[in-house]
């Protein structure tokens, strides 16, 4: 995730750091123990995933009635 607007170059230059890191094997043993599993992405992946999230939970949120407290 970055703020919207960051340039492309920038969110490339991050996600390429991020993937490097997540390759570590002592980093993936570390995220694997407490029940992650990290995956490195694509930036247009986890916008079309975010999108996908926020429309699937707005639904039920809007259907359940829920209001911020």
């Amino acid at each position: 995730m970055a703020p919207s607007g960051t340039p492309q170059p920038v969110l490339a230059k991050l996600n390429a750091d991020i993937a490097r890191v997540l390759a570590l094997p002592d980093v993936r043993k570390k995220l694997e123990a407490i029940g992650l599993d990290p995956r490195p992405s694509t930036p247009a992946y986890v916008d079309d995933l975010t999108k996908s999230e926020i429309a699937k939970w707005g639904v039920l949120v809007k259907e359940a009635g829920l209001q911020p407290e």
